[in-house]
């Protein structure tokens, strides 16, 4: 029997098979780390195949992301040469894992696009995909803090659970990317649905413990309910019942949320102790960073040029183990988990500052995009980005966090889509669009 299927069947198929079984597969490697089967590596390979696929539309795609894809691939390679003359020292298998974690998320935008572009746009589908992550997560989340079957985020000594999630930071960066698109359907159309899953993420987050998750997830949702109740029209009693019952859902929480926080202060004491640091100023990742700092003084300044690959990371491990131990016995393998100074000390800063611009490029575009079209959906990808980039310049795990950087490849794809249709369409029809969606951000 053969099957087929239209471009329209082809595009939601393609669009499906790139973005949903993200998290379904890490939730399954998890599980079959958990007991004992790490070596079935289901979604490297998942994302490996994504790379493998990627590379193919570099070399074979037109267009400035292609020609930027191969520039970097290019300025990577002289590096490389760069950094084992003379004596052809390099770990190159380690950079290129790491090269590879820093290209991931245009990859997916490459891909994405292609799709789009062959078969046809699926907006919602997309961003659907984008909300799908962040449920899932905390549905998963929630069953191992029912069951106590899991991981926990930090042993005894605090409050924090990772359910099968390996990566605790990583997948929380990408759960708060959900959120926010999670909080422009719930803005969008008011559900038992939207709702549930608005909620389970929320709940993922808070059971994670991690102070991103617990910051970032706080200042979403304070946002978007404040643009709900502020802002969100209600012309029919339903519409005006509806936002009372929200207004008045969210007191509770807050209360309860506080209370308990109050009387369990010693399980939070952990969190809420990093937390009060930072807000006062506090770097959370200082001694990473001055372990950096002083591996790249040891080098001449050529290493702030083309950066010492491998060797920055071995020799950050040794300094830091110095720092806190007092003790240099050994290099190990350490990130400073802040994205520039890993740039920066792997590749140097001219490559820190083009992958930079690259993540910024679309920051901006993102940015004009909302003041062209001011919708609740626009404004949601400012925000996912700017809790992406916020959290990679102050934390890491961005740019080399591939959970986060699948869903910002999707959104920097969504964002390119609308800019196309946007110079595309004519004046006339622009503003029609602008005032039909604009219910996103001032009200319906």
């Amino acid at each position: 029997m053969i099957i087929s299927l239209n471009r329209s069947q082809l595009a939601r198929l393609l669009t499906i098979a790139l973005i949903f079984p993200i998290i379904w597969l890490d939730s399954l490697y998890g599980i079959l780390s958990y007991v004992g089967l790490d070596v079935v590596r289901v979604s490297l390979a998942f994302r490996m195949l994504l790379l493998a696929l990627g590379l193919v539309l570099i070399y074979t795609q037109r267009g400035l992301l292609p020609s930027l894809l191969k520039s970097i691939i290019l300025l990577w390679l002289l590096l490389l040469l760069i950094q084992s003359y003379p004596v052809g020292d390099t770990g190159f298998f380690s950079d290129l894992n790491i090269f590879l974690r820093w290209i991931y998320p245009f990859v997916i935008t490459l891909l994405a696009l292609y799709i789009y572009r062959e078969y046809g746009v699926v907006e919602q589908l997309s961003e659907k995909g984008i909300a799908h992550f962040g449920w899932v997560f905390g549905a998963f989340m929630v069953f191992s803090f029912a069951s106590g079957i899991g991981l926990d985020s930090y042993g005894d000594h605090a409050f924090g659970i990772k359910s099968f999630y390996v990566g605790g930071n990583d997948v929380g960066l990408a759960a708060l990317i959900s959120l926010c698109v999670l909080a422009a359907f719930f803005y969008e159309q008011l559900s038992w649905s939207s709702a549930g899953k608005l909620l389970l993420c929320f709940s993922g987050l808070t059971l994670l413990g991690t102070k991103a998750g617990w910051i970032g997830a706080a200042i979403i949702l304070s946002v978007f309910f404040a643009l709900y109740l502020l802002f969100k029209r209600s012309v029919t009693l339903q519409q005006r019942v509806a936002k009372t019952i929200v207004a008045i859902m969210l007191s509770v929480v807050v209360v309860s949320v506080s209370s308990f926080v109050h009387k369990n202060y010693e399980l939070f004491e952990y969190q809420l102790t990093q937390i009060g640091q930072i807000m006062e100023g506090a770097n959370p990742r200082a001694l990473l960073v001055l372990a950096g700092e002083r591996e790249l003084q040891q080098h001449d300044k050529q290493a702030d040029l083309v950066g010492l690959g491998e060797r920055f990371y071995l020799g950050s491990g040794r300094e830091h183990y110095l720092i806190s131990n007092n003790s240099r016995v050994f290099d190990t393998y350490l990130i400073i988990e802040q994205d520039w100074y890993d740039l920066r000390g792997a590749f140097g800063v001219p490559f820190a500052l083009f992958m930079s611009a690259m993540h910024l490029f679309f920051w901006f575009a993102a940015i004009a995009l909302f003041f062209r079209q001011p919708t609740i959906r626009h404004f949601s990808f400012i925000l996912a980005l700017t809790i992406y980039l916020g959290h990679g310049y102050a934390a890491g795990h961005a740019f080399m966090g591939t959970q986060p950087s699948s869903l910002v490849g999707i959104i920097y794809a969504l964002i390119v889509v609308q800019w196309q249709r946007l110079r595309q369409a004519t004046p006339t029809a622009v503003q029609q669009t602008a005032s039909q969606q604009r219910s996103g951000a001032v009200g319906h």
